[in-house]
């Protein structure tokens, strides 16, 4: 059970650590790109920055109570199995 658990928790961090490096990665090709004087550059720049303003919280409710209801329904179920059984 030990070696198991080792190589699940190695394989989350690998996994974690994999996932933010290519997310930094991406974030700094988008940066890289939209970084600049031209026209074009600062026409997209904006259209993202309105883009991202224009998002509501209102549009995406229903999506976040269901994602705060499995949340609670994973959390109910890690807790028993860990205390009840």
């Amino acid at each position: 059970m030990f070696l198991f658990d080792f190589y699940r928790k190695l394989l989350m961090l690998i996994c974690t650590v994999y996932a933010l490096v290519r997310t930094a990665q991406a974030a700094a090709r988008l940066v890289d790109r939209l970084a600049g004087r031209q026209k074009h550059k600062r026409l997209i720049r904006g259209y993202a920055a309105v883009m991202l303003l224009s998002v509501r919280i209102q549009r995406f409710w229903p999506q976040l109570l269901k994602i705060v209801f499995l949340l609670v329904v994973l959390g109910g179920i890690l807790y028993a199995h860990r205390y009840w059984i």
